[in-house]
This record gives C-alpha cells, structure tokens and sequence, in this order.
C-alpha cells in the first residue's frame, strides 16, 4: 500500500484585528458570572455573562451593538465639578486572576479599580462586584464615584453569537438597577447595587425596548466620598445575578452585606487553594495564567437550574462558547479539573454521562444534549471510556465505577465501538477525525490507537453482573494493534511510515490531525518513541514534505487541511507530553496571546491568535500537559 499527502489548500485567512497580548482585554469570573472583556485603556466592563441552559447558551448584558459601541459599565471620577479622566492605568493581576487597575488624577488623587467576582460554590455569592478605591492627597475634598451603564443589548452565544430578541426591562429603586430580559422560565436578571461612600444617587432611563431588543438603556449609580487630607474612600458596584429580579435582588444584597474586601479575600483563599506549583521555572507564568482561566472559563453553572456544564469558553470572542465537544472536555479539561479540583470533575463527568453520553461520537451538542453536528467520530466515542479510566487514575475515586450510570454507558460504548469494526480486519471506522475533520478513509490510525486503549481499560472499567457474558471487545487490543501495524502503514518515498487514514484497500493518506496528532502514540502507551515506523513518520511530519507543518516559520506549528495557514495550540501543547516538551514550552512562551491565555489556532508568523481566543479547552490541556509527570519509557515489542 502506497500513501499520499493529502491536503486540501482551501484559502483560508485568519481572522484580522484579534488583539495581542498587550492590548487585550482582560478576563475575569466566577462560575456564575464571568468578565469577558473589561477593557485595558478605561477599565471599562465591554459585558458580562451567565450560563442559561433554558435558552442553551450564554447570555450577555452588553452595551452599545457594534464595533464603536460604547461599553456596558464604565467608572467615572469626578471633583469640584471637574472630570478627572482615567486614562494612565497600571495593571496587575491577584493571585494571576483578579484584575487590578492602577491610576493617578489631578489634585494629587490616586487609587484603584478592582474587578472581582469570587469563586467557589455558594449560591450566595452568585454574582461579581467592582470596588474603587480613592486615596486623596494634602487638601480635603469631595469625590463622586459614578457607575455608568449603557445596556444596548442581550446578547445569546451558542457557536456563535445573536441578539436575543426577548423584551428587556430596567426597574431602578433607590439603591440600584435591576436589568431583566427574558419571559418566566427564560430569562435572566442582573441587578447592580452601589455601596460605600455617603450619599447615593441613581438615575436610569428607562425607554421602552423595541422588538429586536437593542433599544438603548442608560442608568447611572454614584456615591460621593467626602475625603479628609491624606484620606481614603471607597465605592463598590455590587453585582448579582439569578433566573428573575427577585433571585438577583436578594443576591446583591447578601454580597453587599459581605462587603468587598470580604469578597475579594474569600476569592483569594479559593485561588490560593487552586494554585498548583511547578519546578520547571520556565512553564511557571504558562502555568499561573492558564490554570484559573481554565477553571473558571471552561465550565459554567447555570443561574436556571445551578448545574455545572463544560463549555468551549466563557468569553464570547472564542467563537463557538456554549457546545459541548467530547474531545475538548473529556480529553483536554477533565484531567486539568482533576488535579485542581476533583470535586468539579466528578459533577462534570457525571453531568456529561447523563446529557451527552447517549449518542457518543458527536463532534458537538447543545447545552440539553441535541446535536449540532451529526458527525460520528471513532475517537470521541472512545474518550468517554478513557475519560472515566483516567479521573480514576488521577482522583483514586473507585466509587465513581460502581455508578448504574456509569457501567451502563460503558456496555453501551462496547456495543457500539464493536459494531464499527470492518467485518473481517479488527478496526473501527470513523467519518470524522477527533479534530473535526472529515476523515479521507474510513479508519484513522489515531482513532483506532485510541479504541485499542479503550480495549486495553475495559477489565478495570467493566463490573460484570453474575452470569453476564464478557465485553464484545475483550482482549480486542491485541487484534487492533496487529491489524494497526498491517493495514494503518503506508509506503512513503520508499519509508514505511504510519498512514492518517487508510480505506483497507490499499489507499492510504498521510495526515496528522492536530485534534488527535499521531505524536501522542508513545504517551498513549501504544508504541515507543524510538520505534522505527513511528520515528519514520514524526521525521516526516515535521519535514517540508509535510504541507501542514508549517516549521520555517518564527512560530512554527501544525495546521489542519481546514486551516492550513494557522497552527493549532493543542498540537503544540501535546508536544509537551513528548520528549519535545522544552522545545515546546519555548514556543508556547513565544506566542503573544490574548490575555496571555489559549487560543485554538495561532499565527505562525505573527505567534498572535488567529481563531478561537480565550479558548478554555485547549487552556485545560496546557494545564495538565505541564502539571503531567512524564512516565518512564514503556518498552514495547512488535
């Protein structure tokens, strides 16, 4: 059998203008609600967000539709009449997470923004908060702290993201704004309460919404700081966030009863808590920026029903937020959310088996488990066996198997998996790549290392009930491994290499798939690193025979076919699982990222994003590949 380099050059172009990692915006949240774009230059709120699995997506309260639009919330600072502009910000980040912006005014005044929205589960605390802080110079005065809001929209991201046309709603009170959208059982409220300072004033228009729901509300909520010589002052925006108006009012109280440095010392203790170490001084900043956005962005709870959900991200600018993929949440965050946080990754694993595990395969599903793409993957099937076996081996959670659930599903994936085999060859057939690419034949070398591995985890997955006969696939790993070496190799230029796809049939393509790239074999136990097909092939991929490597560039990586001008960061992350890992933390340290966070795929000449930023998933993989301890070589004869 003979192979080919097949590649579709389709011209595709990335994305322009994602910003770069010094002018990005800022990320910050909770599991509840999440600050996906608080802007650098003003400290300005573009948005804020909540899961809503009623309406199956995101919902944004957003300001002023368009790219010139002007933000949802903005501080504004004034004195004797005079507006004392924040236009000079110094950032840092709490604990890599929380975001503190720095400022001097006129007058001698100085001070700080503080965007917190404090972790943890407790209901009570379902909501955010933005503390300013006013240190006053040698005379007294007076300082007006003002909350400016503009509510243009409510915004819905699934894959993608739409105005959600449902009516809105601004009550004001006395001591606040409550903005409600949506109608009994689908929708969503925010209110906003100020605290501190003596005396406060809200304002709100409250014109009616058209029907497209981006009529334009404007409210302002201030608290005026009577400050001595030398004297400090502070106002908080307290934000909560619930299913209806009553739910958010009873949330912003409680928080503005806890007060702000309350908040944000609880949301410290928890970080500190998450806070993993590192020797590799290297991966230390990758590591400290990567793992919270993961934590926080890659799963969600639902203000409607208070279940946690794994998403794609929580920021919107990613693209496709609020779907499910098997591949992106049981493979690359589940094993992070295991070693940060063993209790979430139970609620996750156990929520995915009851909402997605009935058709496994699927490329992506709604937040209710309807399907988006009706593409079967071999691989993706396999993850949710792999996922079970490797927050066992992570979590030492036995228990987890004994779950009715659980052994139910894993008779369903024997089933399944087995009528996918060729009828007389021991390997499975897939239509789409664990990436997402339609396959070019039907048997991927990679997806089927992944059922061998499957094969290999059943007699510690499976629980036999008395007089059950065995799994179809027992013992099935040693026919796939022989049938592999057999029929996924290919002749290349008179090497013998290891083929993407092959038909079986003596047609074969040679394609590495970044979402399943033929590298993670050895790490995956299959073969060893030195084997002589398996070094044959990586040389090969990353040669200049291989189209999609794309290594004579200042950032250089590996593409898809449906992107052959953009490399993909989870290729680049798995290289940290081989014997490449230092060469791969330098390119990581290299790139300029937004947020300084993952991306799906990044420029290899510019090392910007250049799709998918704030990408939660890949950011969980990066987590786990440098937390990952690399086992000792497992010899392996074939």
């Amino acid at each position: 059998m003979s192979g080919n380099i097949l590649s579709d050059h389709a011209a595709v172009s990335a994305k322009p203008g994602l910003p770069q990692s010094g002018g990005s915006p800022h990320v910050t949240g909770n599991h509840y609600l999440a600050f996906p774009d608080i802007r650098p230059d003003d400290a300005a709120i573009g948005s804020v967000n909540v899961l809503h699995r009623g309406l199956g997506g995101l919902v944004s309260w957003a300001g002023e539709p368009g790219p010139s639009g002007g933000p949802f919330l903005r501080v504004r600072l004034r004195s004797g009449g005079q507006e004392l502009a924040l236009d000079t910000l110094e950032w840092e980040r709490l604990d890599r997470w929380i975001p503190r912006a720095f400022f001097r005014l006129a007058h001698d005044l100085k001070g700080r923004v503080t965007v917190c929205a404090p972790g943890g589960f407790d209901p009570l605390v379902r909501g955010g908060m933005i503390q300013v802080d006013v240190e006053n110079g040698p005379r007294e005065r007076e300082v007006t702290v003002e909350f400016e809001g503009r509510w243009g929209a409510t915004l819905l991201t699934v894959a993608t993201t739409r105005v959600l046309g449902h009516a809105r709603e601004l009550i004001p009170d006395e001591d606040g704004v409550t903005l409600e959208t949506g109608e009994p059982g689908r929708g969503a409220a925010l209110r906003l309460l100020c605290g501190g300072g003596k005396d406060g004033r809200v304002r709100a228009d409250t014109g009616a919404a058209g029907p497209s729901g981006t009529a334009l509300f404007r409210f302002s909520l201030s608290r005026d700081l009577a400050l001595a010589s030398g004297g400090r002052g502070s106002a908080a925006l307290f934000i909560g966030v619930a299913p209806e108006r009553d739910g958010a009012l009873a949330t912003a109280a409680r928080l503005e009863q806890i007060g702000a440095p309350e908040l944000i010392r609880r949301a410290r203790l928890d970080l500190a808590q998450l806070a993993r170490a590192t020797e590799d001084s290297q991966a230390r900043d990758l590591l400290g920026r990567n793992l919270p956005f993961h934590h926080y962005f890659a799963a969600a709870r639902a203000i409607d029903d208070d279940r946690v959900y794994a998403v794609a991200s929580r920021a919107p600018a990613h693209g496709a937020c609020a779907v499910f993929g098997e591949r992106e949440a049981l493979a690359w965050s589940l094993p992070a959310f295991c070693l940060t946080d063993p209790g979430i990754a139970r609620e996750l694993l156990m929520r995915g088996l009851e909402t997605f595990s009935d058709r496994p395969g699927l490329q992506r599903r709604y937040l209710d488990g309807g399907i988006i793409d009706p593409g079967f993957s071999l691989g993706r099937a396999c993850d949710w066996g792999l996922a079970l076996l490797r927050y066992v081996d992570l979590t030492r959670d036995e228990a987890i198997l004994d779950e009715p659930l659980v052994q139910q599903v894993i008779r369903e994936l024997d089933d399944l998996l087995y009528r996918r085999l060729h009828r007389d060859i021991f390997l499975g057939s897939t239509e789409v790549l664990t990436g997402g690419d339609r396959a070019d034949f039907p048997f991927s070398a990679f997806d089927n290392v992944l059922l061998w591995a499957f094969c290999r985890a059943l007699p510690r997955l499976w629980r036999p009930a008395p007089d059950e006969p065995p799994a179809r696939l027992a013992n099935g790993d040693e026919e796939i491994e022989a049938a592999f070496w057999r029929h996924c190799t290919t002749d290349y230029r008179g090497v013998r290499v290891i083929a993407g796809t092959a038909d079986l049939e003596g047609q074969a393509a040679i394609y590495d798939d970044p979402g399943g790239p033929l590298a993670l074999l050895p790490h995956l136990g299959f073969c060893d690193a030195d084997d002589p097909i398996f070094a044959n092939t990586v040389e090969l991929l990353r040669s200049a025979d291989y189209p999609l490597w794309l290594g004579n560039r200042p950032h250089p990586g590996l593409a898809s076919r449906s992107r052959p001008r953009s490399a993909s960061f989870a290729a680049l992350c798995t290289d940290l699982l081989s014997a490449g890992r230092r060469e791969a933390i330098i390119r990581l340290r290299r790139l300029r990222l937004p947020g300084d966070v993952a991306c799906s795929a990044y420029d290899p000449d510019g090392g910007g994003a250049a799709s998918g930023p704030f990408a939660a998933a890949e950011a969980g993989l990066l987590v786990w590949a440098l937390l990952h301890e690399p086992e000792q070589p497992n010899r392996r004869s074939r």
